[in-house]
């Protein structure tokens, strides 16, 4: 079966460019079907195990095949969720195109950088920008009565599709906010436990600003203050800036504030290893934290905090910032 656009066309041509990729035995992934269960039964589960498979070119063409079909409802999945995070307004071609355009740049997925799951969610990002540009373009044109052979200002459209991506954004940290408010949570000893919702706020802000860093294109400028960005698109409460680890940490104000220098030169983000050097100096040598250790806190606050919301709010919200290790 053909998919279906909005305007009445019919587009079989991803399904027909990937059975030129891979061979006949393709399916309609970009519907999302399933594999028969004995086909799949030997493939791993792990997203990112398959992606690695689809992208072997020594593997033989039916097992891509078979790969690429067990990975496309997670395909589908992350492009609605994409779509709905974002404004929800570009829906069934964006959709439906997922799995082609994973396709084309499924070679481009290094697992060493991270998860399937990470990695896809900034490719499927980035290729929303792509649409809301596209789109505006051909109402620039239609405005004007050009022909839509016709060029418009790149410069003009890039600023409107610009400004579409920042009311996009602005929504989105409001909605994030009021979500933040419903979760929040408190360790039951303020002695001996981690506050571990000062461990989630802070690694939001930091996945975000490696989010943004990533998706940065070679001729983009970044942001005149990426620390200053984060701050004012993922905003604290008061009493949440101080919040502490445990009780002789310093607090997520004085953390965010000696991160500002690094958040603010290329490459524009904090590794782990850089966060877990600063806030061992910010504790006087007494304490070694390690990256060991802030994984584990991360793992444990990710575990409380997709308990408190229900799985629909935390793929929109959360899945980027918080893949599964290795999927």
């Amino acid at each position: 079966m053909l998919a279906q656009t909005s305007s009445g066309r019919y587009t079989p041509h991803i399904r027909r460019a990937c059975r030129r990729k891979i061979g006949s035995p393709f399916r309609n992934v970009a519907g999302g079907s399933h594999l028969p269960s004995n086909e799949a039964e030997n493939l791993p589960d792990n997203p990112t195990e398959l992606a690695q498979i689809v992208a072997d070119e020594s593997t033989s063409d039916d097992r891509r095949n078979q790969a690429l079909g067990k990975l496309a409802p997670l395909i589908r999945r992350l492009a609605i969720a994409v779509d709905k995070r974002f404004g929800g307004d570009l829906g069934f071609e964006f959709i439906e195109g997922a799995a082609g355009h994973y396709w084309a740049r499924r070679k481009a997925f290094n697992p060493e950088k991270g998860s399937f799951r990470a990695w896809f969610w900034r490719v499927l990002r980035n290729r929303r920008i792509d649409f809301l540009r596209r789109r505006q373009r051909d109402r620039t044109r239609q405005a004007s009565g050009a022909k839509l052979d016709n060029e418009p200002d790149p410069v003009e459209t890039s600023g409107q599709a610009r400004e579409a991506a920042d009311a996009d954004r602005a929504n989105f940290a409001k909605d994030l906010r009021m979500l933040l408010d419903r979760m929040s949570w408190t360790p039951e000893s303020e002695t001996t436990q981690v506050d571990l919702f000062a461990v989630f706020l802070l690694q939001i802000r930091l996945a975000a600003a490696d989010d943004v860093s990533s998706s940065l294109d070679g001729d983009e400028e970044p942001p005149d203050e990426m620390a200053k960005l984060m701050a004012e698109n993922l905003p604290w409460r008061k009493a949440e800036e101080g919040l502490r680890f445990k009780p002789s940490y310093p607090t997520l104000r004085k953390i965010w504030a000696a991160l500002r220098t690094d958040l603010n030169r290329p490459p524009y983000c904090v590794s782990s290893l850089a966060l877990c050097e600063m806030l061992t100096k910010l504790l006087g040598g007494k304490l070694i934290i390690t990256r060991d250790l802030w994984y584990h806190w991360v793992k444990r606050a990710k575990e409380i905090a997709k308990g408190k919301i229900d799985a629909e709010h935390w793929e929109r919200f959360f899945t980027a910032w918080f893949p599964d290790r290795g999927g």
